[in-house]
């Protein structure tokens, strides 16, 4: 934080721009001024015009003082006027650059019409399923509406980003599982499809797993007949979620960026480019080598080389403390929504998809309960 002078004190600023504060220096300047006129050679024959035998003048005295006053106020109104000025310049051409940002962040043209007309075929769907007793008990028409909003999901922010023919994006649901809630069987179970965590790591001391649903995923590229198909890159996986996503020092992160951060967090995580998330953990992560060699292989392996950038958001529900789920959206090019801005549009836009997908996910935890 850089150090404050008298000079940032916002009354003190306030008045060197006031009217009064230039009245008054104005002032200060005649008087001195019509001293000099009137007693001109008092202040000649005194000091500092004669300097070691000349007389102390105390008409002289009041002229050196009210000019060096008025010679002071005028610099600091001036200072103060310049400051002010190249202030307000900086933050014209800060509101033009985020002007600039905002306006290449804006959906294409076509965005718009395909939100209104995805939302509403999404929404049938759910009002279908909620209508059908059957189909809310039976695993498949439950599965095959989540991915049909995922399909919807993916294809927007495509549209969104306006991205060049053969980019590939999709979506996927992980659903959050507490160490508590698993049995021995699970446990065992878990060990198989468990990425980034090293040997020894004892899973009961975990606050959690994010369990990914292969189920629960499609991609822009597995649109089948009857309507969007599972991720086909995919490979069973769960994340862990650490008690403590922050060493003590709070200087590095115990947590991957994207779904378990996002959980942590309660807000949105991702990151830019894949290929450098292992240097990443190497550097701002407290996890061992193993654990970043793990993370290279894996986005260089086949069921990583879809997902080039990542984000994540939590899908909260009301009235509950953590987010029984995570919605992952991955594209085939790095820099997935990195603008700032394009976030902020985005994730209101994406709150009627979020409501639809919890849904999903607590029929979902219904039939597996």
């Amino acid at each position: 934080m850089p150090h404050k002078t008298w000079r940032d004190n916002p009354r003190i600023r306030s008045t060197l721009r006031s009217a009064g504060y230039a009245a008054a220096v104005t002032s200060l300047s005649f008087v001195a001024a019509l001293l000099g006129s009137l007693y001109q050679e008092h202040i000649k024959s005194a000091f500092p015009f004669v300097l070691g035998h000349g007389p102390i003048d105390p008409i002289a005295i009041g002229f050196w003082i009210l000019a060096v006053v008025a010679t002071i106020g005028f610099w600091t109104a001036q200072a103060e006027r310049n400051r002010s000025r190249e202030e307000a310049e900086a933050r014209l051409i800060a509101r033009t650059e985020q002007l600039e940002r905002l306006i290449q962040t804006l959906p294409p043209t076509e965005f718009l019409e395909a939100f209104a007309d995805v939302v509403v075929k999404c929404q049938r769907a759910c009002t279908d399923l909620e209508k059908d007793e059957s189909a809310r008990k039976g695993r498949a028409a439950l599965h095959q509406v989540g991915r049909f909003v995922l399909f919807g999901i993916a294809n927007l922010v495509r549209l969104f980003e306006g991205s060049p023919r053969g980019t590939v994006y999709a979506a996927n649901i992980m659903i959050f599982r507490p160490m508590t809630s698993l049995s021995p069987t699970e446990l065992e179970a878990l060990k198989d499809r468990l990425r980034f965590t090293q040997p020894d790591t004892d899973l009961k001391k975990l606050r959690g797993v994010l369990d990914l649903r292969i189920e629960l995923s499609t991609s822009t590229e597995d649109l089948g007949d009857a309507g969007p198909n599972q991720d086909s890159k995919l490979a069973p996986l769960a994340l862990p979620v650490p008690v403590a996503y922050k060493t003590e020092d709070g200087t590095r992160w115990r947590v991957l960026p994207g779904a378990p951060l996002a959980f942590c967090l309660g807000e949105a995580s991702g990151y830019t480019d894949t290929k450098q998330l292992s240097d990443w953990c190497r550097t701002d992560a407290d996890f061992a080598p193993s654990v970043a060699a793990a993370i290279e292989a894996y986005f260089a392996g086949a069921a990583g080389t879809n997902i080039r950038s990542f984000v994540s958001l939590p899908l909260t529900a009301q009235g509950t403390p953590e987010p029984p789920a995570i919605l992952n959206i991955h594209s085939s090019r790095p820099r997935l929504l990195s603008e700032r801005e394009s976030g902020k549009q985005l994730w209101p836009l994406l709150e009627p998809f979020r409501e639809m997908l919890l849904d999903v996910v607590e029929l979902v935890k219904l039939q597996e309960s």
